[in-house]
């Protein structure tokens, strides 16, 4: 699993999915019921049947997963080149072309969030008394020292 950028969670689900199937000579992690490989067409079976239990009616296919997970990534921060390679784009402008269009709303919630003037209003809100007074002096001095 070190070769691969996965979050704690799915690497903890995925040792505790291949300690508990049951033992295979296949390389391959996931099987059918019958411990070969799970091919394409069961996999999409299987989304399928998950889908309609939980009445999902937008995409839940694995390229949607895909999508939204890059999606996800760039909506938390993540640049473009963070979801080139993740998803093994050879072209930059690839990635951007089909992941970096972001709705107006989430535009201006990742300005907002990654605002200078937001992160410098938290940090002053973090400062001691003590410590505002002292930011606050030093405005002083340098307005002084401009005039």
């Amino acid at each position: 699993f070190d070769d691969y950028p996965f979050v704690e969670d799915t690497k903890t689900a995925l040792e505790a999915y291949l300690d508990g199937r049951p033992p295979t000579t296949c390389r391959e992690v996931f099987l059918s019921r019958d411990r070969k490989p799970l091919t394409a067409g069961a996999l999409y079976q299987q989304l399928d049947e998950i889908a309609a239990a939980a009445r999902v009616t937008g995409p839940h296919n694995p390229h949607a997963f895909r999508h939204a997970a890059a999606r996800a990534v760039l909506l938390a921060g993540g640049t473009l080149k963070d979801v080139q390679e993740k998803l093994h784009h050879t072209s930059i402008k690839v990635t951007a072309d089909y992941y970096a269009h972001l709705s107006k709303e989430e535009q201006h919630q990742r300005l907002d969030r990654f605002s200078p003037m937001r992160r410098l209003a938290a940090y002053q809100e973090e400062l001691t008394s003590s410590e505002q007074v002292k930011l606050e002096r030093d405005k002083k001095s340098r307005l002084r020292l401009v005039k």
